[in-house]
């Protein structure tokens, strides 16, 4: 089976939004894409703002929220923690068998991992282990502004220790239209820069050696002015994919 892991640098980096948008856009291609979050805490299944409902609508989905979330935590914490307080354990082998015909219906599986890539699942598993069981290249989903560029290299340090491929980095969130320079020779002496700095994007290649392959500006009011496909090299997901 072919897939792709989605990974943020941190929580409510927009995860969520940007898996369901690609699966939606992928299947418009006649792929045979179907998506998975193997976990989520802080909501039941049914709930309008929950992970699992949001994918479901946004990827354009006809399976239940229970096939595409086998696992539902109440409390709004790790999921190791949001278990211990239901009295359940969770571990990846547990995870797996229970999306297996999750596994069999789809050629193509975009795999939404919970939180960051090193939250842990279980006493002694992180949601890094359930992706180095699955061996997927991985997708990092980031914050756009200050910061990212030390969440963005921790984590994509984490996914080649455990021998896996970080494919692209999507910058997410910008209050604008993107901007980003890709020579320093665009960066000339006093320019002012904004919070989510046009440099980052050089900075995040330059010292990964991962390209950035989509840069988003913030949807939680508004509508994006222009398809998604034009914010996201939609042609470097399908490369990964084959």
């Amino acid at each position: 089976m072919a897939g792709l892991f989605i990974t943020g640098t941190d929580t409510d980096v927009g995860k969520t939004w940007v898996t369901g948008r690609l699966c939606r856009c992928l299947r418009n291609r006649g792929m045979d894409v179907g998506l998975w979050k193997p976990v989520q805490s802080g909501f039941a299944h049914g709930d309008p703002s929950s992970d699992s409902h949001r994918l479901r609508a946004t990827g354009g989905l006809d399976d239940n929220e229970i096939m595409i979330c086998p696992v539902s935590l109440k409390a709004p914490w790790a999921p190791l923690v949001a278990a211990h307080l239901e009295n359940k354990k969770i571990s990846c082998s547990s995870l797996l068998a229970a999306s297996q015909l999750l596994f069999e219906k789809y050629e193509i599986l975009l795999v939404e991992g919970a939180g960051g890539f090193l939250v842990p699942i279980g006493q002694d598993e992180l949601i890094a282990d359930l992706a180095q069981r699955l061996g997927f290249p991985v997708l990092i989903v980031a914050r756009h502004g200050l910061g990212t560029v030390n969440h963005c290299l921790l984590t994509i340090e984490a996914i080649r220790t455990r021998g896996l491929v970080p494919m692209g980095i999507v910058l997410n969130g910008y209050p604008h239209e993107p901007e980003r320079i890709t020579t320093w020779e665009e960066l000339s002496p006093g320019t002012p820069l904004k919070e989510s700095s046009p440099a980052n994007p050089l900075l995040i290649e330059q010292f990964t050696k991962v390209p950035i392959i989509g840069m988003i500006p913030d949807t939680r009011e508004k509508d994006l002015e222009k398809p998604f496909e034009e914010y996201i090299n939609l042609e470097k997901i399908v490369e990964n994919l084959n």
